[in-house]
Formats: C-alpha cells, structure tokens, sequence
C-alpha cells in the first residue's frame, strides 16, 4: 500500500518489487483508491518511451568477437 504523497517512480518501484499490478492508496486507514500499473504507465509516456529505446535492436549484425 502508498499514501497519496508517493512518488510514481516510488510506486513503480513497489511493484516490481512484489510483482503486482495494483496498490492501495491509503490515507488515515481510509482507503482512497487503487493506483496499477497502466496508470504508471499513462502518468509516464516519455519515459516508457525511452526505455522502450534501451530494448529496440538496431537491426545491424554484430560478430560475436565484436
């Protein structure tokens, strides 16, 4: 569970962690709602997009020596 004030990252982190889609916002014992996973990922276009970056093959064929 988070309180309101957790960070997006914080929350992602979370996750991934405890390999969950789903985390209770809680605030006072009170639940105020629940934050998943596509919410992280629509809060966050521009670094999905970067790391989608990270993981796309260039399509040029390296040896293996190098």
């Amino acid at each position: 569970m988070i309180s309101p004030d957790t960070d997006v990252i914080d929350a992602a982190d979370i996750m991934v962690e405890k390999n969950i889609k789903k985390l209770p916002v809680i605030s006072a014992g009170n639940l105020l709602g629940v934050v998943t996973s596509m919410d992280i990922i629509e809060s966050e276009p521009e670094m999905i997009k970067n790391l989608a970056k990270l993981f796309l093959v260039s399509g040029k064929k390296k040896s293996i020596a190098g």
